[in-house]
């Protein structure tokens, strides 16, 4: 199973399920007027975060995966690109200029802390794609640092090799 935005002339940006199965069939999972996008599955599979803009300024939703029953809102004036933490305690989210935090706890019922601010991103990404995410012990993130997408001769670079056990066989000959 995959999760995917989809759209249509008349519902912009939605989000579906994709069937990694053979016959790959789709299954809207929330279609509606409103720009909706960036889903994340919490660690347990029960609940999914979003981005709507349905209000007219983009907010970060939480409900239960797959019915979406039980939805809340996450974020405050504002915010995108939501990931849970490793252990699905806590869901981070852009909001300005800062990336956010807010505990989730599930048992018995959906409840939801404070927003609390994490720290300022400073001069790192923040946009139409989560560009950030933390590391498996939930310690440290890993962020996109603004301009490191742009073509700069002084940056380290990375070379893939594809098929390198042949490119192996032409430079090292076997006699």
């Amino acid at each position: 199973m995959l999760l995917v935005g989809y759209g249509t002339l008349e519902t912009i940006n939605d989000m579906g399920i994709l069937s990694m199965e053979p016959e790959r069939t789709w299954q809207p999972l929330l279609a509606t007027a409103a720009n909706e996008g960036q889903p994340t599955v919490s660690p347990n599979g029960e609940w999914i975060a979003y981005n709507s803009w349905e209000t007219g300024e983009n907010e970060v939703y939480i409900a239960r995966f797959q019915t979406l029953e039980d939805r809340q809102p996450v974020s405050l004036g504002g915010g995108g690109e939501p990931l849970f933490s490793p252990e699905g305690g806590e869901l981070f989210y852009q909001a300005g200029d800062g990336l956010m935090k807010v505990t989730v706890t599930t048992d018995p019922d959906l409840q939801l802390g404070t927003p609390e601010r994490v720290f300022d991103n400073g001069p790192y990404i923040s946009g139409l794609a989560r560009a950030y995410d933390v590391t498996p012990d939930g310690q440290r993130f890993l962020m996109v640092k603004e301009g490191a997408l742009e073509a700069d001769a002084s940056a380290p670079r990375i070379n893939v090799v594809l098929n390198w056990f042949e490119e192996l066989k032409e430079r090292v000959p076997v006699p």
